[in-house]
């Protein structure tokens, strides 16, 4: 079935209607990208009064509405919950209201966010958001497979399942702590001190145009592991020119929401010619002679790292980065 057939659109006001200055301390809540992104709906920042709530009651938020982010980072996906705020969406948010005789919203959202949809709609080949390209006219016409409402129930209760046997495993995983005794003898020092943070490019420029050399999109770097073997390479001509430049070791870091809080991040080996090129949303961290890769590589996959990471970004809607300046200034203790 078409998705415009099981639900109704709305894509979030354009233009005017939502600019800064209209907005109040308390009232009815605006509902942005990061509820979607985080399915956090705790989350308080914007407001509007009542006028300008009955004015677009449109696009109020209703339970079981399935908000999409279409915008900068796209493709995330959340269900409005029970006792929700009354509030209405803004203008990077598409909502889907699913008519629950037919289709269950969460069998929904388990679709949309398939590799099949996300790879289709969502993303470039390279795994980066297309910008604004998740309008009304282009996702209602996306079939679907649709079973009976008590087999899509089914489905959702399995999968459900397969989730909290997963949840259930990483905490077990984030719940371990090595026991490391730190000696108050170890000299305290800044990376930028021992590393170099993002080399320059023009370390390959005497390189043949020709020369094959690994590439990375942002999709192939891992999610918390420690090691990053490339699977695609790419002539030197074809990546020098917008594309982050590393080589053999080098630890990259996701610098770019929601990479960086999933943990994207990775030592690089195996590359072609010792040299890789990758997305630009990346950090590099090059280790000087004091110091290892896989010494490093616990620090900035810490929560620590990266709850302060969080704090600490720049930009705005979902397009917020960390500063090269915290990676410089990341301190920790090394063996004298």
């Amino acid at each position: 079935m078409k998705l415009g057939s099981v639900a109704d659109f709305v894509r979030g006001p354009f233009g005017g209607s939502l600019k800064k200055e209209i907005f109040k301390k308390e009232g009815y809540l605006v509902y942005e990208q990061y509820h979607a992104i985080n399915n956090d709906f705790l989350f308080s920042r914007y407001f509007v009064d009542e006028n300008k709530f009955i004015e677009m009651k449109r696009f109020e938020v209703l339970e079981g509405d399935v908000l999409i982010s279409c915008s900068g980072t796209m493709g995330k996906i959340a269900i409005v919950p029970k006792n929700h705020r009354v509030g209405i969406i803004n203008q990077a948010l598409l909502k889907l209201t699913p008519n629950k005789s037919v289709v269950n919203g969460e069998y929904l959202k388990y679709i949309l966010e398939s590799d099949l949809i996300q790879k289709k709609y969502f993303q470039n080949q390279n795994g980066v958001a297309i910008q604004n390209v998740a309008s009304v006219k282009v996702l209602s016409v996306i079939e679907i497979p649709l079973p009976p409402l008590e087999v899509q129930n089914q489905i959702v209760a399995k999968l459900k399942d397969y989730q909290n046997i997963i949840s259930g495993a990483r905490q077990i995983v984030e719940n371990w702590k090595s026991e490391i005794d730190i000696d108050p003898a170890w000299e305290i020092l800044s990376l930028k001190d021992i590393c170099e943070i993002n080399p320059k490019k023009a370390e390959t420029s005497d390189l043949n145009k020709s020369t094959q050399v690994s590439f990375v999109p942002m999709e192939d770097l891992g999610k918390n592991e420690v090691y990053l073997f490339p699977k695609k390479e790419k002539p030197l001509e074809d990546v020098y020119k917008g594309y982050t430049y590393f080589r053999e070791n080098d630890v990259l870091v996701a610098k770019v929401t929601p990479c960086f809080e999933n943990g994207k991040s990775g030592i690089a080996k195996n590359l072609k010619n010792k040299i890789g090129f990758g997305s630009s949303e990346l950090h590099i961290i090059r280790p000087g002679k004091r110091i290892l890769s896989e010494y490093i590589y616990p620090f900035i996959s810490s929560k620590t790292f990266i709850s302060q990471g969080v704090s600490q970004m720049t930009g705005t809607g979902g397009l917020q980065r960390v500063p090269v300046t915290y990676i410089q200034n990341l301190k920790s203790p090394f063996l004298l």
